[in-house]
């Protein structure tokens, strides 16, 4: 995900982020809380103080939610 000029990558056994290519522990908040990464059961979640939601479960699912303003758009 890229976001603010953040590049954020997660991976299988990772357990953590990738933030511009640097291993982060988590749970990580980026640019005075505007970006926030952590686990929610098995699942990553990136979530935007825009409303941008994020989820991965490191095998198959990805789940994408934009707030209703970007109907259309994306």
């Amino acid at each position: 995900v890229e976001v603010y000029g953040f590049t954020l990558i997660v991976r299988t056994k990772m357990l953590g982020v990738l933030v511009n290519g640097v291993f982060n522990n988590l749970p990580v908040s980026l640019n005075d809380g505007a970006v926030q990464v952590y686990r929610e059961g098995r699942n990553y979640v990136i979530t935007t103080n825009f409303q941008l939601i994020v989820t991965y479960d490191l095998v198959y699912h990805v789940t994408v939610t934009v707030p209703g303003n970007y109907r259309g758009k994306v």
